[in-house]
């Protein structure tokens, strides 16, 4: 059970409108109005925003990470680039029946959550936070892609392809890849 506290003042701006009230003695909550989450489409103007922000980190990976030798940085960079992914599937799934944040696979089908949970994990070096880096890629860049257009987000294929040639040239992908 996720459990909400808040003011009378606030809690006609909550985010938490979806609820079961186990104690409101004076009946605050009776004037908020109903939730109606079975009309929620996926948040395409968000899929942008994450798409555009792993993009983005794709960009500086080559020189905070890899020039500089950073892994514990390669690291964290690997698993916000898997945080991105899963953000982008879960949006992508809506609408969803209400849950509390603790329902992390249940936002996914079961072929995301095979897909996030082979991802390598990496250690802090180059070869593992490299190889990691090129898997999640790989998946943001098919699974990712291909599910965001399904419902209706664009893909900005001249920064993704930009983005590639770089990479080519910072020698981290092959010009297959």
């Amino acid at each position: 059970v996720d459990v909400v506290s808040e003011s009378v003042s606030t809690s006609r701006e909550t985010l938490h409108r979806i609820r079961i009230r186990l104690f409101d003695r004076d009946d605050l909550g009776g004037d908020l109005p109903p939730a109606d989450y079975s009309s929620r489409l996926p948040d395409v103007a968000r899929m942008a925003d994450t798409i555009e922000e792993f993009l983005r980190q794709q960009v500086i990976f080559p020189a905070a990470v890899v020039a500089r030798q950073d892994w514990l940085l390669g690291v964290v960079g690997v698993l916000n680039a898997q945080l991105l992914l899963y953000s982008l599937l879960a949006e992508s799934n809506e609408p969803l029946p209400p849950m509390g944040v603790k329902q992390w696979s249940s936002r996914l089908t079961a072929d995301q959550c095979s897909l996030l949970a082979g991802l390598p994990q990496p250690a802090a070096t180059r070869e593992s936070v490299v190889a990691a880096m090129q898997a999640v890629r790989r998946a943001f860049r098919t699974a990712g892609r291909a599910r965001a257009e399904q419902v209706g987000a664009s893909w900005p294929v001249e920064v993704d392809d930009a983005v590639t040639v770089y990479w080519q040239r910072e020698e981290l992908i092959s010009e297959t890849d």
